[in-house]
């Protein structure tokens, strides 16, 4: 697998910002696809597993949920929003709500820098759920890419660079 980490993060290499509410604080971005990725993988968006996030969809920037470590030092603010998480063809698609900014300030921040242009990706973080494989060049499949069987997706986060 190209990334031994728990976790393992996924970047579109051209994202797609499809939707935004700025009356409802929601945008919709396109989140993965069955392209390969800026980590040189394919995570096939019929094998997503999206029930623990339809459970608690946790919206961050960066990346930066988890605290230091995990540990108790994590710090509330840096769950920005709340997120769903659906299928529409072969796109999964990412609707986001950000909070107030009476209730978080850095996610009212990062809501108006994407409304102003100057953020314009997510990225998921996810947990194999099946082993993957290495593309086989007699089914069409490029050798130098890793095909996931199977991914839970756990987090979405705004990211600055794709």
């Amino acid at each position: 697998m190209p990334n031994e980490s728990k976790i393992n993060r996924r970047v579109l290499e051209a994202p797609v910002l499809r939707a935004f509410d700025t009356d409802n604080r929601t945008v919709e971005f396109v989140a993965s696809d069955n392209s390969v990725d800026s980590y040189g993988t394919v995570l096939p968006v019929s094998k997503w597993d999206l029930s623990r996030y339809a459970r608690n969809g946790a919206v961050g920037y960066m990346h930066d949920l988890y605290g230091d470590s995990w540990s108790i030092k994590a710090d509330p603010d840096d769950i920005i929003g709340k997120g769903e998480a659906f299928v529409e063809g072969d796109q999964l698609i990412v609707r986001i709500t950000f909070e107030p900014a009476d209730l978080n300030p850095r996610a009212d921040k990062i809501f108006r820098k994407i409304q102003f242009g100057t953020l314009n990706a997510v990225s998921v973080g996810f947990m194999p759920t099946a082993e993957g494989h290495w593309g086989d060049k007699r089914s069409g499949e490029n050798p130098d890419v890793y095909y996931y069987d199977g991914q839970e997706l756990l987090e979405v986060s705004v990211v600055n660079i794709p």
